[in-house]
C-alpha cells in the first residue's frame, strides 16, 4: 500500500522466481518514467524532486508538519477508522517522521529496475480521486506493466475500503 508499492514491484522485479502476483493499493507508481511523473501536478513534480536532494532533518520537518495538520484532520471526523488513524500518525509523531522521511527519500532515488521487470501478474486497485498519488500516473505505470489488472473505483480516497481489502485477500488467495 501507498509508499510500500515499491518494494513489492522491487521483489517481484529482483526475485522473479519467488513473486508468483503482486497486489499494489494506493501504491506508489512508476515515477522515474518521465510520462508517470509528469502526469503528478507540478508540486509533485516539485516534491520528488526535493526529496532527493533534501536532507533528513528538512524531509522530516516537512512530514512532522503534515502528521500534525492530518492529526487534527482525523481527529475532528470521530469515527472509528479516525480514530486508529490517528493513533498511527501519532506514532509517526513519536519517531519524529523518520519513516515517511526515508520514504520520500527512498521514492525518489533510481529503483534500479522498470515496469518491463515485472512479469508476474500485478493487481492494481486505486481510487479515482486518490488526493496523494494522481489516478492519471497510477494509469500511465500500469500500462507500462506487462501483466496488469486494473481495479479502479470511483471516490476521493487514497486509504483503502474494506471492500478492496475483501478483494484482494480474495485474488491474493487463489
Amino acid at each position: 500500500m501507498s509508499a510500500g508499492a515499491p518494494y513489492a514491484y522491487a521483489c517481484a522485479a529482483g526475485m522473479p522466481e519467488s513473486v508468483r502476483r503482486v497486489a499494489i493499493l494506493s501504491g506508489v507508481p512508476f515515477i522515474h518514467a518521465p510520462d508517470v511523473l509528469a502526469a503528478y501536478p507540478p508540486e509533485g513534480q516539485a516534491a520528488y524532486a526535493r526529496y532527493a536532494t533534501a536532507d533528513t532533518a528538512e524531509l522530516r520537518s516537512e512530514f512532522r508538519a503534515f502528521c500534525q495538520q492530518a492529526v487534527v484532520q482525523v481527529t475532528q471526523q470521530g469515527e472509528i477508522s479516525a480514530e486508529r488513524m490517528s493513533k498511527a500518525l501519532n506514532a509517526v509523531l513519536h519517531y519524529d517522521a523518520a519513516g515517511p522521511a526515508r520514504e520520500a527519500w527512498l521514492q525518489a532515488l533510481g529503483w534500479g529496475f522498470g515496469p518491463c521487470a515485472i512479469q508476474c501478474p500485478v493487481d492494481v486497485w486505486h481510487f479515482e480521486a486518490d488526493p496523494m498519488v494522481p489516478f492519471e500516473a497510477v494509469q500511465r505505470s500500469a500500462n507500462q506493466l506487462p501483466d496488469v489488472h486494473r481495479h479502479f473505483s470511483k471516490g476521493q480516497a487514497h486509504i483503502a475500503s474494506l471492500a478492496m481489502l475483501e478483494d484482494m485477500a480474495t485474488i491474493l488467495a487463489e
